[in-house]
């Protein structure tokens, strides 16, 4: 486990510990694997998607930290995005003090996804390095412990947003035609792109702030 952990926090290469832990390279590389597959057997609980509770937990975290109801997930979104219904932007030239505000307040909120990856990488610095692997589900083993292992140590330290409820909702498995698969599509894809509704989520939270 030490080998595998200066693997993961330092970015050690597999040949680097062998005088230091005397284990050999090969060694040095199967425990890093081995390491990552105990990790992610936890992936079904810290990786899961969220209850409907553990939503309505973060919606008020979102609310409390950035003053944003209702908002899930970054919102790293400026004049380079589409105006569509699920991106809020802020206004490029603010035209009262009130879309100034706004824009102030998304300012603040921006990036949360990307400065999350920045602290995986400033913990994890084999993240910051070429990946070592040819194996895409080696890759993928190793991406999810760098994030499983925090995602613990968040909810032992009490920092979690969502208390973790451990309640498994029942999942309806629906037979849909290929007709009706492709309508949901196409229908999602109007309500996605929909210019209205963003202009409208825009003015909405413009109110709201």
């Amino acid at each position: 486990m030490t080998a595998a952990l200066r693997h993961l926090a330092y970015g050690y290469t597999p040949d680097t510990l062998d005088e230091y832990l005397q284990m050999s390279q090969r060694v040095g590389r199967e425990s890093l694997h081995n390491f990552c597959k105990c990790i992610i057997e936890y992936a079904n609980v810290y990786l899961r998607e969220p209850t409907m509770h553990n939503i309505h937990g973060l919606y008020e975290g979102h609310d409390r930290i950035h003053g944003f109801s209702g908002m899930l997930g970054s919102m790293d979104f400026d004049g380079i995005y589409p105006t569509w219904a699920a991106f809020v932007k802020g206004f490029s030239s603010a035209i009262d003090d009130k879309c100034s505000y706004f824009t102030k307040k998304q300012a603040s909120a921006l990036k949360d996804v990307e400065r999350t990856f920045r602290i995986l990488q400033g913990r994890w610095h084999i993240l910051q390095q070429p990946a070592r692997s040819y194996k895409v589900n080696l890759m993928r083993q190793l991406m999810y412990t760098c994030i499983v292992i925090p995602n613990i140590t968040i909810e032992d330290n009490g920092y979690n947003l969502a208390e973790n409820d451990w309640v498994v909702e029942p999942v309806q498995h629906i037979q849909h035609t290929w007709i009706d698969r492709c309508d949901a599509r196409a229908r999602r894809t109007r309500e996605l792109r929909d210019r209205e509704v963003h202009k409208g989520l825009q003015s909405d939270l413009v109110e709201h702030l």
